[in-house]
């Protein structure tokens, strides 16, 4: 039982947890929402999501229980909700949700009430309390096809209230038209990829999610699982990413290539057979 979460251009103003709502790039929310709704963030945002990300989510979901609610906001411009909606008739597991109030964080408490009603129809008030794997994931990154299957092993009672970070996968930069500059990143804590055993109790009915807060920060909070074994995200860099929006644009692709110069080149395959589910 695995549930995603991602928070597709949601405009949530009052959110503590993004950059754009907080840094004072933004001096009104009618400023940050032209900026958040404009067509070139959304086309960017949306080839990202819909042609990369979601491919490979529905590799997942073909061999796992699985669903990935996709907050969006009632004031998305129409055809970028069609666009969503489109995805979720092709791919039942994704499940749009209007949400127009502030995120409390990951968006996890936002969705609770689905994923309580989802699983009350799995158990009976005799069941056990049940292990339940939940992430977030932002609509520019991408998790390896194979992540449910290497989480898998970590869903188990004994690990309820502990963090999972997958600490290795790859990264480079997307220009208009390619990526470039491709690039193995090492980063223990990253929000790419990581996860956290919750509790479901068929009793109460009610499931229980630890707020884990920065995930720089997260071992302070709950245990955390450091497993960097094997490439589970790709972290894709753009121009309009909102955590960089403090600097003009040309400054923001300079540092983007001037750190992923920094980093190591993708290593060689390795000789040894492949884990199963991977090709």
């Amino acid at each position: 039982m695995f549930f995603g979460v991602t928070r597709y251009s949601l405009f949530s103003p009052g959110s503590p947890s993004w950059k754009t709502s907080r840094s004072g790039v933004f001096k009104t929310p009618d400023e940050y929402m032209a900026y958040l709704f404009s067509e070139q963030r959304l086309r960017m945002r949306a080839d990202l999501f819909f042609t990369k990300s979601v491919p490979a989510l529905a590799a997942m979901a073909k061999n796992h229980d699985y669903k990935h609610f996709v907050l969006y906001s009632e004031l998305l411009p129409q055809r970028h909700k069609e666009l969503l909606y489109a995805a979720a008739s092709e791919y039942p597991f994704l499940i749009p949700v209007e949400w127009n109030k502030t995120v409390r964080g990951t968006g996890i408490e936002e969705v609770t009430p689905l994923i309580e009603e989802d699983l009350a129809g799995k158990f009976t008030a005799d069941d056990d309390v049940q292990p339940v794997t939940w992430f977030r994931l932002d609509d520019d990154d991408v998790l390896a096809a194979d992540y449910l299957t290497c989480l898998e092993k970590y869903r188990t009672a004994n690990h309820i209230g502990m963090a999972i970070s997958f600490g290795l996968g790859l990264t480079a930069y997307r220009g208009e038209h390619e990526l470039m500059n491709l690039r193995e990143f090492y980063h223990p804590k990253s929000a790419q990829g990581m996860a956290f055993v919750s509790a479901f109790d068929p009793r109460q009915r009610r499931f229980t999610a630890s707020t884990p807060g920065h995930h720089h920060r997260v071992d302070t909070v709950m245990p955390t699982i450091l497993d960097s074994s094997d490439h589970m995200f790709f972290q894709i860099r753009h121009g309009d990413q909102d955590s960089t929006l403090n600097v003009t644009p040309h400054e923001r692709v300079a540092g983007s290539l001037a750190r992923l110069e920094k980093l190591p080149v993708v290593r060689a395959p390795p000789t040894y057979p492949p884990r199963s589910g991977r090709a």
